[in-house]
Parts: C-alpha cells; sequence; structure tokens
C-alpha cells in the first residue's frame, strides 16, 4: 500500500494492476499516442488520476513512468 504524507493528515492513494498480458502505458490519452513502456499481467501501478470524463486513467510504474491506459485494462483498487 502506498501512502502519502502532507501536513497532518494521511490518505491512501489508490493503486491498480495491469489485467492484461501487456499493458501499454501511452504518452497521452490516446490510442495512438507513443507507448512509454509496457507492464506485464498483475504489475501494481500508481493511480495519478483517474479523469472521469476520459476511457482513459494516468499512472505511474514503479520504475517511475507515468502515462496513460486504459481504464477497462487496469482492476483498480479502493
Amino acid at each position: 500500500m502506498i501512502r502519502v504524507h502532507g501536513g497532518t493528515n494521511m490518505r491512501k492513494e489508490k493503486t491498480g494492476v495491469a489485467s492484461c498480458i501487456r499493458l501499454h502505458i501511452l504518452s497521452e490519452p490516446r490510442s495512438d499516442a507513443d507507448v512509454v513502456c509496457k507492464v506485464r499481467y498483475l504489475t501494481e501501478l500508481r493511480i495519478i488520476d483517474e479523469m472521469p470524463t476520459s476511457n482513459y486513467i494516468k499512472v505511474c510504474t514503479a520504475i517511475g513512468a507515468e502515462g496513460y491506459c486504459d481504464r477497462n485494462l487496469v482492476r483498480i483498487r479502493k
């Protein structure tokens, strides 16, 4: 579990796991964007922004690569 400390409050960040064999992390929230990196099935991701009006979410990998992926291909933990 990832935790962020801010002042006197502590909140849990959302995480998720890739739910497909090879998930492409994209540079922009669109299907024809450049691939930043690829992650394997069940790789843990930190959810940066769920982007409620989009089919994409912004994520960060354990090695610090940030980008966007299809929200239907990530199992979000609450």
